[in-house]
């Protein structure tokens, strides 16, 4: 029976990351709420043994859908450290040519951030290096 949940989650995170797009990058946006699903059905499977009395695995499913819905947990990421960046590495990083206006910065930075924002599905140090870059290119 959990060998059958267990192939079941396994193929929902699979075939559902891979429907969503990007290889790993799609498996990782489904993975936490299946995990906390999954947290879910092994609770509610451990409260029935509990009441049957087999109190062991009952005990072993109570401690794994723990750790199930600890790994769903949506952890703060790290904020890198960016600074000191030359106008040669914030041009690269923006794609502006040498001596682009502030207006062409801001164009470039606007269209980049809009895929690289954590809330867009990026990640905090990209998010990071694009506004120290603008900063860099914009003299603060």
């Amino acid at each position: 029976m959990i060998g059958l949940v267990i192939l079941f989650v396994l193929v929902v995170v699979l075939v559902g990351g891979q429907r969503l797009g990007a290889g790993l990058r799609g498996v990782a946006a489904v993975w936490r709420p299946t995990t906390g699903l999954l947290s879910v059905v092994v609770m509610m499977a451990a409260a029935v043994l509990a009441i049957r009395e087999d109190w062991w695995i009952a005990l072993l499913l109570f401690a794994l859908a723990g750790a199930l819905a600890l790994a769903a947990r949506k952890r703060k990421a790290l904020q890198p450290a960016v600074g000191g960046m030359s106008p040669a590495e914030a041009r690269a990083i923006l794609g502006v040519p040498e001596g682009a206006g502030r207006e062409a910065v801001d164009a470039a930075y606007r269209r980049l951030i809009r895929f690289a924002h954590p809330d867009q599905g990026g990640t905090v140090g990209l998010a990071a290096q694009l506004n120290a870059a603008r900063a860099a290119l914009r003299g603060g």
